[in-house]
């Protein structure tokens, strides 16, 4: 039980893993030496991610207007994209009992004035406290967990499904 919560929390960071930068996507836009320094940025953990949103901001600041809009619209689409796909998944899990945990990770995940290092400690930090609270406060929902899963998460929860001598 306890280590499906644990999985729930990777597989939450990986699930917004762009967000709320979405670095990634001027990267695909911008001249070479921009995307280097957009690299760098996308590669910082230990700097606020507001101020890697305004040195960002900067970089698409010196693109032409048209790569600008470009951008504002791929961003616009993914924003509306993970939107409706986070309030799907939050009806699904307040229905299963754990739409509090799954906000705590879209709270540290949104907030910007942490750097990915400090939202990684909070995230493990609610991972502990996660971890000593009793697993009848939380149902294991194993099946749950895979419409939010890369390949090897996946396994690892096919892994932990199959496994009938740990405690649920």
């Amino acid at each position: 039980m306890k280590c499906a919560l644990i999985i729930l929390l990777c597989i939450v960071a990986l699930a917004v893993a762009d967000y709320p930068l979405y670095i990634d996507e001027l990267s695909d836009l911008v001249s070479p030496q921009d995307e280097r320094e957009l690299e760098f940025l996308e590669d910082d953990d230990f700097t606020p991610r507001s101020q890697l949103k305004s040195q960002a901001d900067a970089i698409l600041a010196r693109q032409s207007p048209a790569l600008q809009t470009a951008y504002q619209g791929i961003v616009a689409r993914k924003e509306s994209e993970r939107q409706y796909k986070q309030q799907r998944k939050m009806q699904q899990y307040q229905a299963r009992g754990v739409g509090n945990i799954y906000q705590q990770i879209l709270d540290i995940e949104g907030n910007l004035s942490l750097s990915e290092n400090q939202a990684d400690q909070q995230k493990r930090q609610l991972e502990r406290q996660l971890w000593r609270r009793s697993s009848a406060d939380y149902p294991l929902y194993i099946d749950e967990l895979a419409d939010m899963v890369n390949k090897i998460d996946e396994q690892v929860l096919e892994m932990l499904e199959d496994d009938w001598y740990t405690p649920r």
